[in-house]
């Protein structure tokens, strides 16, 4: 996952590396638990909306046609996922006004 900082609106340093860090890690982190839910919920629903089925079925046409019937029930809730979430910051837009930013942080 990649994306820009357009604004914000509260006394963050954008222009600070750790801070960058820091969003992106917890981002990846938002972004992991979120799809770790969806697939949760796909497999406690025996749906393959993620279509996991047609990895199976590109990668390995005969081991598909050998589960094909029993994917959604059988083999599809037992499917073993790996989720890794890169996430970046490419740019960030207007930043605080750095006169706000140091009220904030109790400067003048």
């Amino acid at each position: 996952m990649e994306g820009d900082i357009g604004e914000t609106t509260v006394p963050i340093h954008l222009d600070d590396p750790k801070v960058l860090s820091d969003i992106e890690r917890k981002l990846a982190k938002e972004l992991k638990n979120e799809l770790q839910h969806t697939i949760d919920v796909a497999k406690r629903n025996k749906t393959d909306v993620l279509q996991f089925g047609d990895i199976v079925y590109r990668n390995h046409p005969k081991v598909w046609k050998k589960v094909e019937g029993e994917w959604s029930n059988r083999y599809f809730p037992d499917t073993d996922v790996d989720i890794t979430v890169n996430a970046y910051v490419r740019r960030t837009g207007l930043r605080n006004n750095p006169n706000i930013l140091n009220h904030h942080e109790g400067r003048s």
